[in-house]
């Protein structure tokens, strides 16, 4: 049984939480951040609560925290540890603990830079032994950068479909730092494919992929191991995520053994919940994807 509370009920009494970025109180980079989500992260520090943003971010951890950090939001004020999929997946890249073979270093880039994000996978292999390849013959992994079709992002896979079926001739794993389906770009926002949309193509073409960041253990495990360092067993077993995305915030924290809530009002949960209605959402989730708890939106309004 799925309990609707308020915020303030959800995080009463907990000495960690982790908390997703977009769709929970950032809204994207037309939008920044969402109202209130400011004032409550300072009513949360003010129990005491240690708050990490775990984000499925590309970028690398200091970027976002910078990003973060120019409208308002400080790293030790607001929150006190950033973890991002992007983070996780540099380490691994750095530490040559890909879980697959390497042995030329080099990678082939699915998705041109981004017109509006750049291209992540510069930060990601910066300084490392690995560089990318123009030639996919002599790649021993394909790395999927931010899909778009001529610098516009696409509602649908299907202007990718093709090109990605044929990738999987190739036999190479397929690395994707941001397991997200969708976003949500534009003012007014609607969601758009990402990698993560590209991944599942892929699978099912018959292709292999390696994920890093929500839902998958990697990213849990390294939050875990800091919140035991820093606060002791017990702060991570009463531990709780938030998130708007059922497949990677609550799946991921389902798994990790920590309690999960949905944010209904903001994010990607909000347009099936509003069409369906709560009772008929719920009831469609696989139950590995199913919330312990709903909660309006992360605002002091709501606090």
């Amino acid at each position: 049984m799925v309990e609707f509370l308020s915020l303030e009920s959800v995080v009463s009494n907990r000495r960690l939480i982790l908390v997703d970025a977009f769709g929970v109180f950032w809204g994207g980079e037309d939008v920044g951040l969402l109202p209130g989500a400011k004032a409550t992260f300072q009513k949360i520090k003010e129990q005491n609560t240690t708050i990490v943003i775990v984000s499925n971010s590309t970028r690398l951890a200091e970027r976002e925290v910078s990003k973060y950090s120019q409208v308002g939001l400080h790293l030790g004020e607001h929150y006190d540890l950033f973890v991002s999929s992007g983070q996780i997946t540099r380490d691994a890249i750095v530490s040559c603990r890909l879980p697959f073979s390497t042995p030329r270093y080099k990678y082939w880039l699915y998705g041109d830079r981004h017109p509006q994000y750049g291209s992540p996978s510069q930060e990601l292999f910066e300084n490392t032994l690995f560089s990318v390849t123009s030639s996919i013959e002599d790649a021993d992994f394909i790395y999927c950068g931010i899909p778009h079709n001529q610098g516009c992002d696409c509602e649908s896979v299907d202007p990718f479909r093709e090109e990605v079926e044929a990738l999987v001739k190739t036999g190479l794993v397929m690395l994707i730092a941001n397991p997200d389906k969708t976003a949500l770009a534009g003012c007014p926002s609607r969601p758009v494919v990402r990698p993560g949309s590209i991944g599942a193509l892929y699978q099912e073409a018959g292709g292999k992929v390696c994920y890093f960041g929500k839902p998958y253990p990697s990213i849990f495990e390294y939050i875990q191991k800091w919140a035991v360092k820093h606060l002791g067993l017990e702060a991570w077993k009463g531990a709780i995520i938030i998130g708007d995305n059922c497949e990677t915030d609550i799946c991921g924290g389902n798994q990790a053994g920590i309690d999960t809530a949905l944010i209904a009002d903001t994010g990607v949960a909000n347009e099936p919940i509003l069409t369906l209605g709560i009772e008929r959402f719920l009831a469609s989730l696989p139950m590995e994807n199913r919330p312990k708890f709903l909660v309006s939106s992360f605002s002091a309004g709501v606090y």
